[in-house]
């Protein structure tokens, strides 16, 4: 079989790649890999063949380019990032090393980046989070520039509202670089620094050309609030952190006291260039839950 080749990547995104896909092959068992192998219609070789001598666990870049019926080396050149994997070939690559839904999505943009969505949101997705009763914003995918907010998101964080002595626009600079932050979120470095840190880091290796969040991350780098946070996030190549929302935290509202919330992201093919959050009240959950119960008793 061949494949096109799409150039090297850079240094940054080479190593995320490497290690990421390194890190699979090292916990995946021959026989589960041979089995996908078959499933992809690749007619591989037995598992005694593919063995051979080698009794180390999980499977070689030797094992895997057999498997995809590539030669070693071009095999050698995708993981290490010498040349562009294919996005059919590595759709293969996650399918033979079990790579779960969540890095799937990471390594393909990686390898693949679309370009950064530019472009205001269309009015009517504008006026969406003031129509929410929590805290809802929209945002820009790479910077997390906020475009919009409501009044409960400026309750919540005065210090970003425009009004401010010294507004804060960017959610980022407003939750690891403001002091005040610290006030409001509760167990403010495991639940909100460290995940924050983890989307900027894994947002910055897909689109490391574009200039605001090059610009945003040699902040991070130089701040003493976020230095050591991010020095962390880049010990740890191989684990994405995609935004997946729906995780509980709590915050300090001025008025309601200690809360907890659940961040809901959302980000339709309609609102390209932009990601609409709301922090809700977990009660939201439950009474959603309790309306769901009541349902067959309802409608008979």
């Amino acid at each position: 079989m061949g494949g096109s080749s799409g150039g090297a990547l850079d240094a940054g995104t080479a190593r995320s790649v490497r290690e990421l896909l390194r890190g699979h092959r090292a916990e995946r068992r021959l026989e589960d890999a041979h089995r996908a192998a078959v499933g992809l219609g690749l007619d591989p070789p037995s598992v005694e063949q593919l063995r051979g001598r080698r009794r180390a666990r999980g499977v070689s870049q030797q094992q895997v380019a057999t498997l995809l019926r590539y030669t070693e080396r071009r095999y050698w050149e995708w993981e290490s990032g010498r040349e562009r994997m294919p996005a059919a070939v590595a759709q293969r690559v996650i399918a033979l090393l079990g790579v779960d839904d969540r890095a799937a999505r990471w390594l393909l943009e990686l390898l693949h980046p679309a370009p950064v969505p530019v472009g205001e949101p269309d009015p009517a997705w504008r006026a969406l989070p003031h129509m929410v009763p929590a805290p809802a914003y929209l945002a820009t995918v790479t910077t997390w520039e906020v475009v919009t907010a409501n009044d409960a998101y400026h309750e919540l964080f005065p210090w970003a509202a425009p009004w401010a002595a010294r507004p804060e626009p960017s959610i980022v600079r407003a939750v690891l670089l403001r002091p005040e932050a610290r006030e409001v979120l509760l167990r403010w470095r495991e639940d909100w620094a460290v995940p924050l840190v983890n989307i900027v880091w894994s947002t910055y290796q897909v689109h490391r050309d574009d200039p605001a969040l090059r610009a945003l991350v040699e902040e991070l780098r130089g701040r003493p609030e976020s230095a050591a946070l991010w020095a962390s996030r880049e010990a740890r190549v191989a684990a994405p952190a995609l935004h997946q929302g729906m995780d509980r935290r709590g915050v300090r509202h001025p008025v309601k006291g200690e809360m907890e919330v659940v961040t809901l992201v959302s980000r339709p093919e309609t609102l390209r260039s932009c990601r609409m959050v709301v922090l809700a009240p977990v009660e939201w959950g439950e009474r959603a839950q309790r309306w769901e119960a009541l349902r067959p008793s309802v409608h008979g």
